[in-house]
């Protein structure tokens, strides 16, 4: 361990002399450890809000289909679940209010647009297979959408080094 150590001591002492930022590989791993857990708030929070709208319908077909003996046992228990759900909604969104909302928005936005180019880079191989487009050109708008990825990987590296300047400062 010490020998681990000591080598992320010389890999940051390296970074510091190039960006002049002491601890510049915390602030790095901060960064990726915020936007970790940014993403896995606001996706708990949506598969919550999601799921609270569909429970009701479900119990509704349950009840229907079991009969109105068990309407009451369905009814307590759908106030139970949506209670927990709503009560660990509220729960996930304190967590989340911790963090600075600009810090929130650039994660949302990086990783939307990660997500969109994914989905494109999807649908060309997809385009190909179906042979819409020939290979050569699926190879040529897949490194394009590479290439927009390491913007975009640049960019959040520009962030946390503009966020750490100016918290410095």
């Amino acid at each position: 361990m010490p020998l681990m150590l000591n080598i992320v001591e010389i890999v940051d002492c390296v970074l510091r002399c190039f960006t002049a930022i002491p601890n510049y590989l915390d602030d790095i791993i901060e960064w990726y450890y915020s936007e970790t857990l940014i993403y896995l708030l606001t996706s708990f929070i949506e598969a919550h809000e999601n799921a609270q709208s569909i429970i009701p319908e479900s119990f509704s077909t349950y009840v229907n289909r079991k009969g109105q003996g068990q309407q009451q046992v369905q009814i307590l228990e759908e106030a139970r679940i949506l209670s927990e759900s709503r009560n660990n909604v509220e729960l996930a969104k304190t967590m989340l209010s911790t963090f600075d909302a600009d810090l929130i928005a650039f994660h949302i936005t990086r990783q939307t647009a990660e997500i969109i180019l994914r989905t494109q880079e999807t649908e060309i191989d997809q385009l190909q297979r179906d042979g819409i487009l020939c290979e050569r050109d699926a190879e040529h708008l897949i490194e394009e959408v590479h290439r927009e990825s390491s913007k975009i990987q640049h960019q959040s590296v520009n962030h946390i080094w503009k966020t750490r300047v100016s918290a410095s400062t």
